[in-house]
């Protein structure tokens, strides 16, 4: 929609996001990243797109009868290092913290007992335990998200400041795609629902 027909794609931990997109590695952090009043200090957001809220992953059955923030006291809960959902849990005492660089040794971890509990990105929670049947893990279907629906909560792009124009450009073509319901159908194609909208 803006005339960008070849895009790289460069894969980075988490902490790498922010610094590289500042550093010229990379043009834009197509990560899903919640907008806060320190990030917003050294990077722009891009117009909001859809609600992402975390999720907890338990053992298969929940054994441990874990399913609020209250629950998990006293148990060790994985996360990613420098999250928001890092932050919620620092807000509760009793709650033993492990966090973790890259998200994708959460989940193995929880699997071989390591940690009580994950919290992480509902959506891709949910699509890695599809991909891993073998492992006997599940989303806790009532947990209620820290994360709020509203616009502080929705997943946004991040940009250097002074990269206006291609922000602007980017904004554009995403309000264009929400007004026209184009967004929805992308989210629906991907397992989100229309509570992500």
């Amino acid at each position: 929609m803006i005339g960008i027909n070849n895009v790289k794609v460069e894969t980075v931990t988490w902490d790498g996001l922010v610094p590289g997109v500042n550093s010229g590695r990379f043009d834009m952090v197509g990560d899903s990243i919640n907008y806060t009043a320190d990030r917003a200090k050294i990077v722009s957001f891009s117009f909001p797109n859809y609600y992402y809220a975390e999720t907890l992953v338990v053992k298969k059955g929940n054994p441990l009868n874990l399913h609020q923030m209250k629950d998990l006291v006293g148990h060790t809960v994985g996360t990613l290092l420098g999250s928001n959902y890092a932050t919620y849990l620092q807000g509760v005492p009793g709650i033993n913290i492990q966090t973790y660089q890259d998200w994708q040794q959460m989940l193995p971890q929880l699997n071989i007992g390591r940690v009580d509990a994950v919290m992480y990105d509902q959506p891709v929670m949910a699509a890695t335990i599809l991909d891993h049947p073998d492992w006997t893990l599940e989303v806790v279907d009532d947990y209620q998200p820290a994360a709020i629906k509203n616009p502080a909560n929705y997943s946004r792009y991040v940009f250097r400041q002074k990269d206006i124009a291609l922000m602007s450009a980017f904004d554009a073509a995403i309000q264009w795609l929400e007004v026209n319901g184009k967004m929805k159908d992308i989210l629906t194609k991907w397992g989100l629902s229309g509570y992500n909208n």
